[in-house]
């Protein structure tokens, strides 16, 4: 069972829109939830002032990598 989508249905989904901001929200290996952010330079800023650490295995990685390029792709059309 993938219990990240249940306690988590939108994961890896960008939400938000251009003008207010672009993110997204995960669990991390260890099940905690992750805020990361997309301010159009091309980078994924992760929030991370509820944790100590995060722990991310290399799909999480690569998807992030995808959403970055995704988000720049929407402020692009946008702005």
């Amino acid at each position: 069972m993938n219990y990240e989508k249940t306690i988590m249905p939108k994961q890896f989904q960008i939400q938000g829109d251009v003008k207010s901001g672009l993110w997204c929200e995960f669990l991390d290996c260890e099940l905690d939830p992750i805020r990361v952010e997309f301010h159009y330079d091309n980078a994924a800023t992760i929030i991370t002032e509820d944790n100590t650490y995060i722990k991310i295995s290399l799909e999480q990685l690569e998807i992030l990598s995808c959403l970055v390029e995704e988000a720049d792709e929407m402020y692009e059309k946008d702005l």
